[in-house]
């Protein structure tokens, strides 16, 4: 990712747009009212730093005071107004370029994680018109439920039923207020097609009123039980739409500030923590380790779908929380089984080929988006050196990818989905582990497919199958997950490419001929069905339109020279 493309980089221009100097106040990021504190400050309970130019001099002592302890945490301002066109980032190659490639991470990125970074609203913002508990109930119920039946598709790890609790608003046994709005906001995508918006409660204003609050609701200064876990869910879900949207330095900063909470939270080594700190029953150990995973799994797709670097060192940091486990069998498992059978090292032990354990849905799916992310790293530094200095090399890569992939379930045929075949979040899970390790064989073995036939062997057979998961998957039931529509466009590029490098020989009448024209058509047709999922899924997924202009723009321009 190139330099210039860093959060402060693109938070630059707004931010000197957002601060007239004279009444401009360092906390809210705009002109103050002139009331002390001003109404901006009061909104997010940060009174103590105001910096009311209309105050004297001694009363501005301790806003000064707060304004330098605040300087250790300088404030990114992001604009989040929905009413002006946001062309999305595609952190890819442009026209003509290989999507199949690991797209490039220049050097050492300068963008900052979110441990040190603080979101401010645009000063547009009218996210405070808005009151959750005035929230007709009937419609938290319809939206509630739409998400309700897309729980794996937008990162959701807590259990959903507190939602709908008829409890008092403030009530500590209710969800954070910032993660209800953000949960309402999915719903609302999720019901657009079946109802009008609310002239209120619309996904505008759920998505304003999350990002003007996030500050004061993971203040520490909250003390809700459930402050950190929900906050964690909440920049989940708000990089999973960023992402939906194709708006990279948002998806990016949440993503990073996910993982910035989880590590905080010590989520990588709930193994390693000692027995007296565990005052955890199993339904709560089983959610942080499904908290953690997830945060993983965002991490990741930010890598794959911007180009941004992994904001957690899978090879140089220890991760000693166990792989998640089927929720199906939290209620008859031990504690021990629930903790991990094998101590310690859970990452680096599947980096090394020991597959023993993690077969649950979630832990699949966390491990083919690390085979993922150490594919692209590989490609971006010539290699990937653990904390040991051994060099985990594309031939060890390409041994664990064939070893993973035979040990999925087939999409729609497993073991676990035959003992269960109602239950689609297996499935939607499903589909986009194999997908994700398909797309990591094509990505590992791109570079060398001209040089090495098994490895342009191994680089169609992955393109092909994932052609085939997609005409046997009902996608309008499973393909909701916004990463599908990257690896589609990679699976696409595929035969994009293959197309262009075809000769002049196409259509004539000896047998190489004959067998060139096949071999065209199929190739043609499995392109047009990667356009045709694209096309199924873009609908609500901009990032996914995107893409597919994208393909067929270069699928337009093979036929021009064919």
């Amino acid at each position: 990712m190139p330099k210039a493309q860093n959060l402060d980089f693109f938070a630059g221009e707004a931010r000197r747009k957002a601060l007239p100097r004279g009444k401009a106040c360092a906390t809210c990021r705009c002109k103050c009212d002139g009331e002390r504190p001003c109404k901006q400050c009061r909104r997010s309970a940060d009174t103590y730093d105001c910096q009311d130019p209309t105050q004297t001099k001694a009363s501005n002592v301790k806003p000064v005071q707060g304004v330098t302890q605040s300087q250790h945490r300088p404030q990114l301002y992001l604009d989040v107004s929905l009413d002006q066109e946001r062309g999305g980032h595609f952190g890819g190659p442009g026209h003509g370029s290989r999507l199949v490639e690991a797209w490039p991470i220049k050097e050492e990125s300068s963008t900052p994680t979110a441990q040190s970074l603080t979101l401010s609203p645009s000063p547009s913002s009218n996210s405070s018109n808005i009151r959750l508990e005035q929230l007709p109930p009937e419609f938290l119920d319809t939206l509630i439920n739409a998400v309700s039946h897309n729980l794996p598709h937008i990162g959701f790890f807590l259990d959903i039923s507190p939602f709908l609790l008829p409890l008092p608003f403030h009530s500590h046994d209710r969800p954070l207020p910032i993660l209800l709005s953000a949960l309402c906001m999915w719903g609302c995508r999720f019901t657009q097609s079946q109802s009008a918006p609310h002239p209120i409660y619309n996904e505008s204003a759920f998505l304003l009123y999350t990002l003007h609050n996030i500050p004061s609701s993971l203040s520490p200064d909250n003390n809700h039980p459930q402050r950190v876990l929900h906050g964690i869910q909440t920049h989940i879900l708000l990089s999973l739409y960023f992402l939906a949207q194709g708006r990279s330095v948002e998806g990016i900063f949440h993503s990073n500030a996910a993982v910035d909470f989880a590590l905080d939270a010590e989520l990588h080594l709930i193994q390693s923590l000692p027995l007296p700190e565990r005052k955890f029953n199993h339904e709560a150990v089983v959610e942080r380790i499904d908290a953690f995973w997830t945060v993983v799994l965002v991490n990741n797709y930010s890598v794959a779908a911007f180009g941004a670097p992994s904001a957690i060192e899978f090879l140089n940091m220890p991760i000693d929380t166990p792989w998640p486990v089927d929720v199906d069998l939290v209620g008859v498992c031990s504690g021990r089984e629930i903790t991990g059978a094998i101590a310690g090292a859970t990452v680096s032990k599947f980096l090394t080929g020991l597959i023993v354990d993690g077969f649950s849905p979630l832990a699949l799916q966390a491990k083919a988006s690390i085979l993922l992310e150490c594919v692209i790293s590989l490609a971006a530094q010539n290699g990937v050196e653990d904390e040991r200095g051994e060099n985990i090399s594309l031939d060890s890569l390409e041994v664990l990818l064939d070893q993973f992939m035979l040990s999925l379930p087939l999409a729609g045929s497993g073991p676990a989905l035959k003992a269960d075949p109602g239950d689609d979040a297996k499935e939607s899970r499903l589909l986009v582990t194999q997908t994700l390790t398909n797309v990591a064989i094509i990505r590992l073995h791109a570079p060398r497919i001209n040089t090495h036939p098994e490895s342009r062997t191994k680089y169609m057979t992955a393109a092909m199958s994932v052609i085939h998961i997609m005409t046997t998957t009902d996608l309008a039931r499973h393909a909701g997950d916004p990463i599908l529509g990257v690896l589609w466009a990679t699976v696409g590029q595929v035969f994009v490419t293959e197309l262009g490098s075809m000769d002049s020989s196409i259509g004539g009448g000896d047998a190489a001929g004959r067998y060139l024209t096949e071999q065209y058509q199929d190739l043609t047709y499995c392109l047009e069905t990667t356009l045709t999922a694209m096309r199924s899924c873009s609908s609500d997924n901009p990032f996914i339109e995107q893409l597919c202009v994208r393909l067929e723009e270069a699928y337009a321009s093979t036929l021009l020279q064919n």
